[in-house]
């Protein structure tokens, strides 16, 4: 009998974060800027049984950034904790990496290699309520790696039908936040960057770069380092795909190899 209960309440819950997500997706797609996608977010959050959200590319984690998205509702003391701790690196972020799929944060250290600097910062975070947490990887193509985090499970399990529905709802916030996103201040790029960039556009490798320019590969490889870290690309592809998007390099004529 008590199987049978849970199992029915199982069902219920399933068909409730249905109807829940169907929603999100339908008003997500008429918001009209951040504000209201915040507070349509900030509502699924809380139906889902979660406290907080977070919805941002990494690069944007602790300050705003021209470009990226940065959404949030996590509370201030904890943010001026992460401050006072000065941390470099977050183990849910590095767990985006490994998976294309929602994720709780007890499964974490089956993801990535865990520091004593990681268990310290999650259990730091439990005094501040952030705890008990879905992260949903967002990857798109040309765009700096994201993701949304719903957390603080106020009793609930974190069950797959709450990873499904937590995925859904991050997906179609994603897509809102992209759509309302301006796009008008793209990551500024040195002389030096944009030209080492355009130059990769060609199919040039860093020897190459630096004949032209001038310059040491070492040198170039410096250069390409930072505009990659600039847009938090991990591969020359991507950081080619963003700079053309934002007109930052313009799309490349034909020219002949070196040596042709």
């Amino acid at each position: 009998m008590a199987c049978r209960r849970a199992r029915n309440c199982s069902a219920r819950m399933s068909t409730r974060n249905a109807r829940l997500t169907d929603r999100f997706a339908a008003r997500a797609g008429r918001c009209d800027s951040f504000r209201s996608l915040g507070r349509l977010l900030g509502a699924a959050t809380s139906k889902l049984g979660f406290r907080y959200f977070a919805l941002l590319h990494h690069a944007a984690s602790r300050e705003d950034r021209p470009g990226l998205i940065r959404l949030h509702t996590y509370p201030e003391d904890w943010l001026q904790e992460l401050e006072r701790l000065a941390v470099r690196g977050d183990p849910i972020h590095r767990a985006c990496a490994r998976t294309p799929c929602a994720f709780s944060w007890g499964s974490v250290a089956r993801l990535v290699a865990m520091t004593d600097a990681d268990r310290r910062l999650l259990a730091r975070g439990r005094a501040f309520g952030m705890q008990n947490g879905i992260t949903v990887p967002l990857h798109a193509a040309g765009e700096p790696v994201a993701s949304c985090s719903f957390v603080g499970a106020r009793g609930v399990m974190l069950e797959a039908h709450h990873r499904h529905a937590a995925q859904s709802i991050a997906v179609h916030a994603f897509g809102a936040a992209l759509r309302l996103l301006d796009r008008t201040a793209p990551p500024r790029l040195s002389r030096r960057e944009r030209q080492c960039v355009r130059l990769i556009a060609e199919g040039k490798s860093d020897w190459e770069i630096g004949v032209i320019l001038g310059l040491s590969a070492e040198t170039v490889h410096g250069y390409v380092k930072r505009a990659r870290a600039a847009y938090d690309v991990a591969t020359r592809a991507q950081l080619v795909v963003c700079a053309l998007r934002d007109h930052v390099i313009p799309f490349p004529q034909q020219s002949p190899r070196m040596g042709g």
